[in-house]
């Protein structure tokens, strides 16, 4: 990366930090996640509109750059945010460059643009108040050479350039953007998963294949930031509405309840046999909560719906619950989390 880039990328943090360094007066000892804006748009952090600093699909409409249920009238789900580049080369490629959003470890780097949807993307592992999660930055036109697994970069770090790769599709230069994306990763061991699956390509990504990751969304996460009112992924979460609870029976303890205490209420360690789980209105497991064995019997099925929120559990791009006689089951896209967090 050039001199240019690097010096650009420390300015910007330095204004940033400022701004947060601001929040929440009320409790000077909170310890709250460093947080930087992973592009130089600074358009967000002046109060613009979306449209400044997000790139909408060939659709044009800002929406289809947001998360959420934003893309095909609503039917497909975007995982991320999309920002636009703001500055360009003498050849009219992108040229900005990609901050890290938060101190973290880089836990992958894909360098081969044709072998994801992502194209070339960076992946940083983030553990705050017991939380593990991630960012990803995707569509990069390169990495910077200094980046690689097991690097620990700050807020800020320069991780690379905008670009406009993917696998399948083509972006052109005019729609040049970074897809940014925060989230959990459900499955550290995810290859016995996919193992499974009747995909007949090989796994390239290992445990960071996005069909492993489950994204919140970032935009909502700067705003409550900015206004003080959380102070990194937990607070996060623990606001978010519950659309369901499911209870499943499993001894054990979930890789990402694991890796997560943060999410769990109760003690890792008691007797168990099985969890309660609630999920957001896009199928994020935001809390798991140990049930004593005697709850269970031999015809409890592996996994059951306790409870759902009608307004919230329909969301119309993810399938989260299917109706079945007088109740409801789980729909293709709660069933995959449910095998990638209990192996069913």
């Amino acid at each position: 990366m050039t001199g240019r880039f690097y010096k650009s990328g420390l300015r910007f943090v330095g204004v940033f930090l400022l701004l947060l360094g601001g929040l929440r007066p009320d409790v000077a000892n909170a310890e709250r996640i460093p947080l930087v804006w992973p592009t130089p748009n600074r358009a967000f952090l002046e109060g613009g509109s979306p449209s400044e600093y997000v790139q909408p699909t060939v659709s044009g409409r800002i929406e289809s750059g947001l998360y959420g249920c934003t893309r095909t009238g609503g039917r497909q789900f975007h995982e991320g945010l999309d920002l636009k580049t703001i500055g360009r080369d003498r050849n009219g490629r992108a040229s900005d460059p990609i901050f890290a959003a938060m101190p973290g470890r880089v836990a992958y780097v894909n360098r081969v643009g044709g072998n994801s949807s992502y194209g070339i993307y960076v992946v940083l592992e983030h553990e705050h108040d017991g939380i593990n999660f991630y960012t990803l930055y995707a569509h990069m036109r390169m990495v910077d050479e200094a980046i690689s697994v097991g690097t620990e970069v700050e807020q800020g770090a320069v991780l690379g350039i905008i670009g406009t790769t993917a696998a399948g599709y083509t972006i052109p230069r005019s729609r040049a953007h970074v897809h940014f994306e925060m989230g959990l990763q459900l499955d550290r061991d995810f290859n016995w998963w996919y193992k499974q699956q009747p995909y007949g390509s090989r796994n390239l990504h290992g445990s960071w294949n996005g069909m492993n990751l489950l994204g919140w969304d970032p935009l909502e996460f700067y705003r409550l930031a900015l206004a003080g009112e959380i102070d990194g992924a937990r607070d996060y979460l623990q606001g978010q509405p519950v659309a369901l609870r499911v209870r499943v029976y499993y001894p054990g303890v979930p890789d990402l309840a694991a890796r997560s205490p943060g999410l769990v209420g109760g003690a890792l360690t008691e007797p168990r046999g099985g969890w309660d789980v609630d999920f957001s209105p896009y199928g994020i497991p935001l809390s798991f909560r140990p049930v004593p064995a005697s709850v269970f019997s031999e015809s409890t099925p592996g996994v059951s719906i306790i409870s759902h929120d009608s307004n919230l559990a329909f969301p119309p791009c993810r399938d989260l619950l299917d109706k079945k006689g007088s109740g409801y089951v789980p729909g293709s896209d709660l069933e995959r989390t449910s095998e990638l967090l209990f192996g069913k």
